[in-house]
């Protein structure tokens, strides 16, 4: 093109020669150096290798013996990294995976190549992966590289229980780095068990640089939060592990403390761990600096103490969504909402199969997943063991359910409303369903559901005749009997429904005079009526609505042109206000 009588070279063009560069290099056509990595030699253009190489520039630009020779040596790179790293050099692109984004970091550090650091920094979130998490954390921290040290790290907390059982993580991953995860309110661990068998599996892999480290890293485990068996097994561990040497005494000390006593009062605790210390110490005289070791020690015990019984990752909360639709296609997928860092994580699927108009509900860190529809309404029900990160089915249910509720009563789960009025009840110790329960006073299909005060809530849906409903009714699981509710200001199908701060909320939903709703209802049962309060920013149905922390999160479902959204607000009821 032409500007101000000056040609102007197009992107197009500027990469259409870039290419024939790249192609000239292939070919080996005049090229005026050549760089050999290991065996392999590589012919190139000594002016495209030196401006985008500072290793490079001054290897073959002031007066090195490689100037003069026109051939270099590289031996700590791979051939394979090389021929991707002169591809970015002539043509700007880079062909970064999980497998080579390692080498081509360090390849990047080495020759002083810029801009495919900045690239690796960029693509490094979307590469991580379970294999190549902990090798990649360790080249950053030896680069420097402290904006991929923190992404490695988020990583890691995110995903420390499928990493548990990865042979490659618990080898490559540093005594330091374990430390900053246990030490880590982030840290997102079910069963403390789990970190002692992991800090007892990196131990034993190589001991005779890793023993120095244990003891520490035992430290920062919650002991208070161990079961008896595996409390005598780190104590069996510990004491045939630093044999014939002696071993942490205040550890030790600490943990049969642990073990043989039944009562959790810290204060208590603390002075019968500091009595046996001080016992211990007058057993023996020590130097001045065993002295002081000794007390770090005992000091160290204390603060462990201290933590023992405290659960991690208290200040983290997280949703699930599960399965559904996307567009006209069901799916099996399974996210998890990190609230605070507002960031969505891939977790294991469904184990049997896609489905949308389904019902979930918790107990006791287990997630279930009932009926559903895939062509036809199903029966199914799943279990998801969130401290196992696994998938169960489990008995199906008397009759096939869709657009549902499914609520927690007592320890028993309660599946009410969608294609009938019959109740059934489920056991989750016997696995088992029953029809003990009376039927709805009323047909409730496409309802939503939720408790509060020991009642279960249904809420609209559409009757029948299918008109659609702004009917409440609760059930009382001990009494066995049914209540009418007030009714909703409106009529409202497939809303969200959830309770926060001591109320019922509903948002959104459908109805017939307004279409899709995005007003937002509030029934306090101490007063006794529904109340309007702020509305959502978006109109939509089939939304999910979940409680995390006393606030609302209301995500998904359909928008006004009935496509499926991926939005997530979030309502405060002190503030009475919504938030992206």
């Amino acid at each position: 093109t032409s500007q101000g009588g000056c040609a102007v070279m197009t992107s197009r063009d500027l990469a259409s020669r870039c290419y024939k560069m790249y192609e000239s290099m292939l070919a080996n056509r005049f090229t005026d150096v050549t760089i050999r990595v290991q065996e392999s030699e590589f012919p190139c253009h000594r002016i495209v290798v030196c401006s985008g190489s500072k290793f490079f520039d001054a290897m073959f630009g002031i007066g090195l013996s490689e100037s003069v020779s026109r051939c270099a040596n590289i031996q700590d790179m791979l051939p394979s990294t090389f021929r991707l790293v002169l591809k970015f050099l002539y043509t700007g692109e880079a062909e970064l995976s999980a497998e080579n984004l390692h080498g081509l970091m360090r390849a990047a550090d080495v020759l002083g190549m810029e801009q495919l650091q900045q690239l690796c920094r960029q693509r490094v979130k979307q590469l991580l992966n379970i294999s190549n998490c902990a090798s990649i954390w360790g080249l950053a921290e030896d680069l420097g590289e402290e904006e991929v040290e923190s992404k490695c790290r988020e990583f890691v907390l995110d995903n420390f229980t499928r990493l548990l059982g990865s042979e490659g993580f618990v080898r490559a991953v540093r005594g330091r780095q374990v430390l900053e995860l246990l030490r880590s309110e982030d840290l997102l661990l079910f069963r403390e068990e789990d970190a002692v068998g992991f800090i007892m599996r990196w131990t034993d892999l190589d001991r005779t640089r890793r023993l120095p480290d244990a003891a520490a890293l035992l430290r920062e485990v919650r002991m208070g939060l161990l079961s008896r068996e595996c409390m005598s097994e780190l104590v069996e561990w510990l004491e045939q592990l630093y044999a014939p040497a002696p071993c942490d005494a205040p550890l030790l000390l600490l943990l049969k403390l642990l073990r043989d006593s039944h009562q959790q009062d810290l204060d208590a605790m603390e002075k019968k761990v500091r009595s046996l210390l001080e016992s211990e110490a007058r057993k023996e005289e020590h130097e001045q600096e065993e002295q002081e070791e000794r007390a770090g020690a005992t000091r160290s015990c204390l603060l462990s103490l201290s933590n023992s019984f405290r659960e991690r990752g208290s200040k983290r909360r997280f949703l699930l969504a599960i399965g559904g639709k996307r567009g006209d296609l069901e799916v099996a997928v399974m996210s998890r909402y990190d609230t605070r860092r507002k960031v969505w994580i891939d977790m294991e699927p469904m184990s049997g199969g896609a489905r949308y108009a389904h019902a979930v509900c918790s107990l006791r860190d287990q997630v279930y997943v009932a009926g559903g529809h895939l062509h036809s309404p199903l029966d199914t029900l799943e279990l998801y063991d969130a401290r196992d990160e696994r998938w169960e089915k489990r008995a199906t249910m008397l009759q096939p359910r869709s657009d549902f509720a499914m609520l927690v009563g007592g320890e028993k789960l309660f599946a009410i409303g969608g294609e009938t009025t019959d109740v059934e009840v489920y056991d989750p110790e016997r696995n088992q369903w029953s029809d003990c329960c009376p039927s709805l006073p009323l047909s409730h299909r496409s309802c939503r559901g939720t408790a509060l005060n020991g009642r279960l809530f249904v809420l609209g849906g559409f009757d029948q005749e299918e008109d659609i409903l702004s009917a409440v009714h609760s059930f009382d699981p001990i009494a066995m009997t049914w209540k009418a509710e007030p009714d909703m200001l409106e009529p409202r199908l497939a809303c969200g429904a959830a309770v926060c701060c001591g109320a019922v909320y509903v948002v959104g939903g459908y109805n017939q005079l307004r279409g899709h709703l995005k007003a937002v209802d509030c029934l306090d049962p101490r007063v006794g009526r529904w109340q309007r309060t702020a509305s959502c920013h978006l109109k939509r149905y089939d939304l999910s609505l979940a409680n995390c922390g006393e606030m609302l999160y209301a995500m998904g479902g359909c928008d006004v042109e009935d496509a499926c959204s991926a939005v997530v607000e979030v309502f405060d009821p002190r503030m009475n206000r919504w938030t992206f």
